[in-house]
Order: structure tokens, then C-alpha cells, then sequence
């Protein structure tokens, strides 16, 4: 997950799940947050610091700069995104970046079933669309973490997704 604390709402989506997910499968997911770390796993509230019962499972990265984005993304090598985003009008307003930046990635997409994502994501294909209910999250996350093969078929097929939706530069810049 990444964002900045104004995005902290959005985060309380997912801190739920991802707790059952670390009771459960605690030595299977490791949950890297960059930009804004969770209240929920800072150390005494210390913004930039995973407090210690979650250091095994969490990591923080500080803010990147925009350009330093996509290569720092790719080297994170992360196997799951995640998007929670409330249903609210300015968000329905937003880009699907996110959505983009996992399949250029080959990685499978968790995110919430909002107008941004909706328009790119086919449920369960190239990502799944969830309600903001715990136990959606929980559930799409458990899928993906015990199925590796599900992680590389969501993958490949939103890396697929990207020329069939059209989404690829050349297919919306205009000379």
C-alpha cells in the first residue's frame, strides 16, 4: 500500500483483515506501507517506526519522490496491491494509477469497488473489486496468499489487460 496520511481513512479498511491475516498466516505475508504508516502498528506513536510485535510482518518506507516512484516499486518486489478507498464523490472522480501501476508490475490488484477501479478492473480476472467490509479484504488476501498460482494468473492477466483496455501510451497519447 502506498500513500500519504491524508489517506489514513482509507487504511482503516484494511487494518483489520491485515491483523487476522498476520494471526493467521503471520509467517506467509509481509504488509510494506510507504508514505504513511498505520497508527495501529507505529511504535508509541512514532510515525516512522513498526512497533516490535509487528516487525516481522510489517515494513514502512518513507515517502517517495514521483520519480523515483517507479523504480522504487519495482525493486519492493511486492507479490499483492492493495487500494482501499471510500465511496465518496471526490473519489469517484480519481484515476485508476494504482490499478495501472500493479500490472505493469504483473501483480494482482486488491481494491475497492469504486468508480476509479471499476472502470479497469474485471472482478477476479485482473483484480478483484471489493466492498469495504473486513471480511471482503480478509478473504481476497487469504486467496491470494496461499495461491501463488492465482497471484501470477491475476498477474499475467492484468499485464494483458493493459494493451486489451487500452491503457498502454501509445494507445492515449495523441501526436
Amino acid at each position: 500500500w502506498r500513500g500519504g496520511n491524508t489517506h489514513a481513512g482509507y487504511l482503516k479498511l484494511i487494518i483489520d483483515p491485515i491483523r487476522r491475516i498476520i494471526k493467521n498466516y503471520g509467517g506467509k505475508a509481509m504488509f510494506v506501507f510507504v508514505g504513511c504508516l498505520p497508527e495501529e502498528f507505529q511504535d508509541r506513536g512514532n510515525s516512522q517506526c513498526v512497533a516490535q510485535p509487528y516487525q516481522r510482518f510489517v515494513q514502512y518506507a518513507p515517502p517517495v519522490r514521483i520519480w523515483d516512484w517507479p523504480g522504487y516499486l519495482a525493486k519492493a518486489r511486492c507479490h499483492i496491491a492493495l487500494a482501499p478507498l471510500v465511496k465518496h464523490p471526490f473519489n469517484e472522480s480519481k484515476s485508476e494509477i494504482k490499478v495501472l501501476e500493479a500490472w505493469a508490475l504483473g501483480i494482482p490488484i486488491i481494491c475497492s469497488n469504486v468508480a476509479p477501479y471499476k472502470r479497469a478492473v474485471t472482478d477476479g480476472v485482473d483484480g478483484y473489486l471489493v466492498g469495504n467490509e473486513c471480511g471482503d479484504w480478509e478473504a481476497r488476501l487469504t486467496n491470494l496468499i496461499l495461491s501463488p498460482e492465482k497471484r501470477v494468473t491475476m498477474g499475467a492477466a492484468g499485464l494483458a489487460a493493459l494493451k486489451s483496455k487500452k491503457y498502454l501510451m501509445s494507445d492515449v497519447v495523441v501526436e
